[in-house]
């Protein structure tokens, strides 16, 4: 009865209409049973060979997923999709647009698995692309820090003999910066013959999130020096360089200048910057008359900033007014510690489920990294959290970190169990900050990939100081950069140091 309604409601589309509304199937991700599917293509078969083409793309989606537990349902594989596309793509013109609008799709609705499938059909039948295909993908692999993908649309492009514009190599560039592989980044800048804003742009926050924040304001000096005007997310990368490396004058003419050099309007974000380049240099009380002086109401993430600071400094006092400015703004986000752990100062606060109070032993775990290391096909992805491992290779991964445990210890490591807020006995406070999940992520990293690999984690919290000081000891045991990506920033470890200098 739905088949036959279908035909009929469909019987008096126009091709244009009915092709339309095949894409909204896509789109909308609508579940139809075989009996749909096959209307469909009986429908579609009436339209000529150019729409015949051009369903042939779409049918993908329909057999892709899992329509529904009934005997008249499709539950083909992936790979039967992917026959389905490989046998369309020599049936007319049509489909080169619909594969290329698929890319693009996957890529902005950040589905890289899918947007790479494509891509490599695409490599297979030697489609074209154009410059926001490359763009739409580009972006994609570089929101999900995925180095070996973004390298092999990088090759391709080179290999294909594609010239990319000035849109293109700004992706490449943010894809590199964002992935932790700057000196990439810098080299396919320095090969531009023609940059914009967004170029420079790209290239000083890249070098500012990766440790090498000097080089970003020496590279702002040459963008002034090209005659190429800064705009306000120039200004982000520059006060995030002075940020790292402490340069709180410089950070504050920087700041001065956007407004009277060049017109420029303060976002809440260059408000959150200059909180934080203040309040890490310890000058509390002055973040604090900033927030109170500033045109805006400040929003939360400008008080989560003075508040981590106070943190770190042991201001509980203006740590608690920051707190309460916060519970004004989301009741819900913070809560006592005490309430977590058992006790503690009164009036100290902690972030809800945001991994800052972790277990004592392997039974939960709230924060979670991702341990990313090279293969030659592709970016392997494994996922830890705090305090927990279901893995069939836990036992090697916990046996690797006991073993380090001993010979950081050999080379000066001292846990720093402030860290763990949980009332439990020291040992256990130990053993908790040994199951952090970097550590986790380290672990798993050293035992499955050769001596000498450089091990990618990416944090969705910023490093405990007693993890950051763990990493650097043990980037000189192992002999291994270790690059962690936490929430603020690129850290590189390497040979007992990191390249934030123990600034972050």
């Amino acid at each position: 009865m739905a088949s036959t309604t279908m035909m009929q409601r469909a019987a008096g589309i126009s091709k244009l209409r009915y092709l339309t509304a095949i894409i909204k199937v896509r789109e909308t991700g609508l579940r139809y049973n075989y009996t749909h599917v096959q209307s469909f293509r009986f429908l579609i078969s009436r339209t000529g060979n150019k729409a015949q083409s051009f369903i042939g793309i779409r049918s993908k989606y329909l057999f892709v997923k899992p329509l529904s537990t009934s005997e008249n349902s499709v539950s083909q594989t992936p790979s039967y999709a992917r026959g389905q596309v490989g046998a369309s793509y020599n049936r007319g013109t049509g489909v080169t647009s619909a594969v290329i609008e698929d890319l693009r799709i996957a890529s902005k609705e950040g589905k890289l698995d899918e947007a790479m499938e494509l891509f490599r059909n695409i490599q297979q039948q030697g489609i074209p692309m154009d410059s926001i295909s490359y763009v739409c993908i580009l972006q994609c692999c570089a929101d999900s820090k995925a180095l070996e993908e973004g390298r092999k649309v990088h090759e391709h492009m080179v290999g294909s003999g594609f010239r990319p514009d000035v849109l293109v190599d700004n992706k490449i560039i943010e894809m590199y910066g964002k992935c932790g592989r700057v000196q990439e980044a810098r080299q396919v800048f320095d090969k531009m013959s023609e940059r914009d804003c967004a170029s420079w742009n790209y290239m000083i926050a890249g070098l500012s999130y990766n440790g090498l924040a000097e080089e970003a304001i020496q590279l702002f000096n040459q963008m002034k020096e090209a005659g190429e005007r800064p705009n306000g997310n120039t200004f982000l990368g520059v006060l995030s360089a002075c940020i790292r490396l402490g340069l709180v004058d410089e950070g504050l003419r920087y700041y001065e200048a956007m407004d009277k050099e060049y017109g420029l309007l303060y976002s809440m974000q260059h408000y959150v910057c200059m909180v934080d380049l203040l309040s890490r240099a310890g000058r509390l009380e002055e973040a604090e008359e900033f927030i109170n002086k500033m045109p805006t109401k400040p929003s939360v993430a400008v008080w989560e900033t003075l508040r981590n600071a106070c943190k770190s400094r042991g201001n509980e006092v203006m740590e608690k007014r920051a707190a309460e400015k916060i519970s004004e703004m989301e009741p819900n986000r913070l809560v006592p510690r005490s309430n977590l752990s058992g006790g503690g100062a009164a009036g100290r606060w902690a972030n809800r489920n945001n991994g800052v109070n972790r277990s004592s032993g392997r039974d939960i775990g709230m924060d979670t990294d991702i341990m990313k290391s090279p293969t030659p096909k592709a970016s392997t992805v494994h996922e830890y959290r705090a305090g927990t491992l279901s893995h069939p290779q836990r036992e090697e991964i916990y046996a690797k970190l006991e073993g380090l445990a001993g010979q950081m210890k050999e080379a000066g490591y001292v846990p720093d169990t402030k860290y763990v807020l949980h009332d439990v006995d020291e040992a256990q406070k130990e053993i908790a900050l040994m199951h952090h999940s970097e550590r986790l992520a380290i672990a798993y990293g050293l035992i499955s990939t050769p001596p000498g690999t450089t091990l990618r984690i990416i944090k969705n919290l910023r490093v405990c100081g007693d993890c950051h000081n763990a990493i650097k000891i043990m980037s000189k045991i192992v002999q291994r950069e270790l690059i962690v990506r936490d929430a603020k920033r690129f850290h590189h470890f390497k040979d007992g140091k990191c390249s934030c200098g123990d600034y972050w």
